[in-house]
């Protein structure tokens, strides 16, 4: 069993793990089902169809568990889901009458679009997401290690580390130090 389950609902596309769901809107799915170029197709959807930065997260953390994701969104949206446009526009229009929002994306706008990632692979069979991903893994490893290495002390540091007893030491030979000076000057 995958983990991560593609559950299309009356145009709409319920994305399930363990105690987690995404819904994808019935608008995005028409716009992802324009898209036939795997990097537009990815991009939309983690831009545009993942409203928000938690929903982006969970997905992130299913597309490391589940290599097979992308592949199968793919195939749901294009082959397996039926969208009456009609009525995914007179949702995205009731939707924007009630509450508008910055996150809604414009009639304008063009659209950024991914497809499907078998024809978007390298000759060493790695999606451009899973190269990112494995980047993106390699440079936190880079990051952990120059955390692990020790940082030489600052001097700044030391002074800080000094106790209330060695400051008043370290006042007084100065003190005693200026003494020294005006008498010899005198």
């Amino acid at each position: 069993m995958s983990p991560v389950e593609l559950i299309p609902v009356q145009g709409s596309l319920v994305l399930r793990a363990r105690g987690s769901e995404l819904l994808i809107l019935p608008q995005y799915i028409i716009e992802l089902k324009k898209l036939s170029e795997p990097k537009k197709f990815a991009n939309f959807f983690m831009q545009e169809a993942l409203i928000n930065r938690p929903a982006r997260k969970l997905f992130e953390a299913w597309l490391r568990k589940d290599k097979s994701l992308w592949k199968r969104l793919y195939h749901v949206i294009m082959n397996e889901i039926e969208v009456d446009e009609n009525a995914a526009e007179s949702v995205a229009e009731s939707n924007s009458e009630e509450a508008p929002s910055a996150d809604a994306p414009s009639a304008d706008a063009p659209a950024d679009s991914h497809e499907d990632e078998e024809s978007d692979t390298s000759d060493d069979g790695e999606t451009p997401v899973a190269k990112k991903a494995a980047s993106k893994k390699k440079a936190t490893k880079k990051k952990a290690a120059k955390k692990a290495e020790p940082k030489p002390a600052k001097k700044k540091a030391a002074k800080k580390a000094e106790t209330k007893p060695a400051k008043k030491k370290a006042a007084k030979k100065k003190a005693a130090k200026k003494k020294a000076a005006k008498k010899a000057a005198k």
